[in-house]
């Protein structure tokens, strides 16, 4: 009975990453309540222990702190506080996905819902599409890369403007995890069945969609990822690995001399001056832009030297943000970064925090890939399914981080789920590794 309890709590926890990949945050949240719930009676019928892992205990930590800075903040609010409620999907996941095969389902489970929110992309882009040229509208290629690319003249003009002005950041970045999710299951599954087939039928409409939201932070992390995947790929080759044997020491210290004459042929030119006052100009010009420049240049800083301590956790509004810099794009509770965020938050206890959940966070994939070796010394092949998809696990988060460079997710519902699945698989998959490396030291 209580294997059974604990299936079921599995079951809805897939319904809730399934979900999470195109739906708003109501129902992961609710469907993750659900799967917390038939884990604590399982947990009570087997007189068992929560786990919590590392990474979990940080998460605590750095929304305990953010949280209590509302007390001596500039504004007392306790309204976005059970937006931290979503974080319990770290243990929840560390206690239910044990095993590779459930890693495989959940994945599974998740590139479905990446097939769903494709799907809706699709029909939004279509419906935008058919309005606008019910309204006389149409597309004006002059241009159209200030647009795409800069996010420029989005004055509702045309098609083009309107889609790009229209494109969602969370369905962005759901799509590259998606893409990343749907990646693992092709490499891990079995080929020439329905499930691998369906898989390959995904990647070119997921990818459409992702290129539809217009995100450049999403297309930029792909990229970014796709980089990493590559030139570790090449690395394992014996071309490169007899050619990084061949490198000597002479060779880098002549390379390091080149570069010493080039800097100083810069410096000695004036070169370097005329670089630096064009970039005090367009710095100056991008400030009065009022854009993510002005919020992460002129009003963090000053809040920070404020309120060094935080300012507590949804506690930002646009006011604010205006007082400080009346130039700032209107109706904005956020600085745009997690990082910029996190230290108005919670000050620079706040950033330090933050910056400890990720190292373990990323501690917890590596570990999970092998790249960080327990105990018996093995590392990452390509031959491990675990280790492939802690592999894939470790890019998703790569992704979302670099993500978060530019966009503030971890207030987020929608990519605070993304953050919680990535975070208690890897933790669970380490804890798998770890075990694995004491068999190997025992036998």
């Amino acid at each position: 009975m209580s294997k059974k309890i604990e299936n079921t709590a599995f079951v809805i926890y897939m319904g809730a990453v399934f979900v999470s990949a195109f739906a708003g945050v109501g129902g992961g949240r609710i469907l993750l309540a659900l799967s917390l719930l038939f884990l604590s009676a399982h947990l009570i019928e087997q007189r068992r222990r929560p786990v919590m892992p590392a990474v979990g205990w940080w998460t605590l930590a750095y929304a305990s702190w953010i949280s209590l800075a509302i007390v001596w903040g500039p504004e007392e609010s306790g309204e976005g506080l059970h937006k931290h409620l979503p974080w319990l999907q770290i243990p929840l996941a560390a206690m239910l996905v044990t095993t590779p095969q459930r890693l495989l389902r959940v994945f599974k489970a998740y590139a479905a819902g990446a097939g769903v929110l494709a799907a809706r992309v699709f029909y939004e882009t279509l419906s935008t599409s058919i309005q606008s040229c019910r309204e006389g509208l149409s597309i004006n290629c002059s241009g159209w890369a200030a647009k795409v690319f800069q996010h420029q003249n989005l004055d509702d003009s045309d098609i083009i403007a309107r889609l790009v002005d229209q494109g969602g950041m969370q369905d962005g970045q759901r799509l590259v995890v998606g893409l990343l999710a749907i990646a693992a299951c092709l490499y891990i599954m079995p080929q020439k069945t329905g499930a691998h087939r369906f898989m390959w039928a995904l990647v070119i409409p997921v990818f459409m969609a992702l290129v539809l939201t217009f995100k450049r932070g999403a297309w930029l992390a792909l990229i970014i990822v796709i980089s990493v995947a590559l030139f570790h790929a090449a690395m394992q080759t014996q071309l490169l690995s007899s050619l990084k044997h061949r490198v000597r020491r002479a060779h880098l210290l002549g390379a390091l001399f080149v570069i010493i004459l080039v800097l100083y042929g810069l410096v000695a030119s004036g070169i370097t001056a005329q670089l630096q006052q064009t970039a005090d100009e367009q710095l100056h010009n991008m400030i009065n832009a009022g854009g993510r420049t002005c919020m992460w240049v002129e009003i963090t800083p000053e809040l920070v030297r404020r309120y060094p301590w935080g300012i507590g956790f949804k506690t930002l509004n646009s006011d604010m943000m205006r007082a400080i810099a009346p130039q700032v794009e209107k109706h904005h509770n956020h600085v745009h970064s997690n990082i910029m965020q996190s230290l108005v938050d919670g000050g620079w206890l706040g950033l330090l925090l933050f910056c400890g959940w990720m190292i373990s966070a990323f501690a917890a994939v590596l570990r999970h890939a092998g790249f960080i070796k327990h105990a018996g010394g093995f590392c990452f092949t390509h031959d491990n399914p675990d280790q492939c998809m802690g592999y894939v696990l470790w890019l998703m988060l790569l992704a979302l981080f670099i993500m978060g460079l530019f966009e503030y997710q971890i207030g987020t519902g929608q990519i605070v789920l993304l953050y919680g699945m990535i975070m208690g698989c890897a933790a669970a998959g380490a804890q798998r590794q770890q075990k694995r490396g004491q068999r190997i030291m025992a036998s």
